[in-house]
Order: C-alpha cells, then sequence, then structure tokens
C-alpha cells in the first residue's frame, strides 16, 4: 500500500472512530432525546427535558379547587381555561390534545406537562414547581400516570390516567382556580 493509501485509510478510519464516539454518546447522554431531567421537587419524576417557564407559585396559601371530574382526552382538544374544561371545537383554543399514544400541548413551543411520580397526589404548588422546572411538549401516557399541566392563560390542572376511553384516553381532572 502506498503512502497516500495508508493515509487514506487511516483518516477514514479516524473519523469512523469519531462517528461511533458522537453516536454513542448521543445514546448514553440522551443528547438528542426527550429525556426525564432532574426534578427540585423530591416526591417527582419528570418525563422529558426542563424548559417549563411558569413563576413560582405564590406565598398566597393554597389554591382552591374551581372544577374536578372525569373527561376523555382525545384529537377534539381540551381548554383548560374554561370552567369546567371543555373539547374546543377550534384548535386555537386547545391547551391540550391526544394524539395517540402521547398527551401533546398544542402550542408546539409550550412545554406545559409534567409527570408526577410521588406516592400521594400533587397540590397546585407541587404542580407549579414540578413544571417550572420539568416541564415537556408531550409525553407517552398510559392508565395511572398522573401528570401537572398548565394551560395557556397559566391556569394548573391534575390529569390522572384512567384508560382507553373511545378514541381517546379517560382522565380524572383537578383543575384549580387561576
Amino acid at each position: 500500500m502506498s503512502d497516500n493509501n495508508s493515509r487514506l485509510a487511516i483518516a477514514l478510519a479516524a473519523i469512523g472512530v469519531v462517528a461511533a464516539v458522537i453516536s454513542a454518546s448521543t445514546d448514553l447522554f440522551g443528547l438528542l432525546k426527550d429525556d426525564p431531567a432532574p426534578s427540585a421537587n423530591p416526591g417527582a419524576t419528570p418525563t422529558g427535558q426542563p424548559g417549563g417557564s411558569a413563576p413560582p407559585p405564590s406565598s398566597a396559601g393554597p389554591k382552591k379547587v374551581a372544577w374536578e371530574g372525569s373527561l376523555t382526552l382525545d384529537s377534539s382538544g381540551l381548554d383548560l381555561d374554561t370552567t369546567p374544561p371543555t373539547r374546543a371545537p377550534q384548535s386555537s383554543a386547545w391547551d391540550f390534545y391526544y394524539g395517540t399514544p402521547q398527551l401533546i400541548t398544542f402550542k408546539a413551543s409550550s412545554k406545559n406537562l409534567a409527570r408526577w411520580t410521588g406516592k400521594q397526589p400533587p397540590t397546585a404548588e407541587d404542580c407549579g414547581r414540578l413544571l417550572a422546572t420539568a416541564s415537556v411538549h408531550k409525553a407517552a401516557i398510559a392508565q395511572g400516570h398522573v401528570y401537572c399541566a398548565r394551560s395557556e392563560l397559566k391556569r394548573l390542572a391534575l390529569l390522572t390516567i384512567t384508560g382507553p376511553k373511545g378514541d381517546g384516553q379517560g382522565a380524572d381532572v383537578v383543575l384549580w382556580e387561576s
């Protein structure tokens, strides 16, 4: 093999090694994934990368429940800024919609969803803290999962997935006053 061919072979081998290291590091460190980030709340494990922009909860005391009940999450979208929450006919009013098998915040740049994994149900204040540190744009959902959610107008809600219902997923919802 000539010197030029040897140098070419070495250069190509080095490029291959660099590509393999980069590929392995993205899988190992999750650089290109929507992976969990550490939570400021020890009772919760978020699903997704940090990105929430909610202000810290006020110290005025616990928020009151504005509405509590069961809903179906489906492709019709859900508006949490109404009491009770409504399935919104126009997508401009959607806060969330169900796209099998994910719950997705409607506005592409919004990250208003965080999975709660604590043993006890969270308060509105717990949800506010979790959303401020670990919210995501979309999350795979399954029966029994519990999510804190934030509406376009910054209203907080708790969604407990109850399982398949029609073309969507059932959810028990707690909606707190603004």
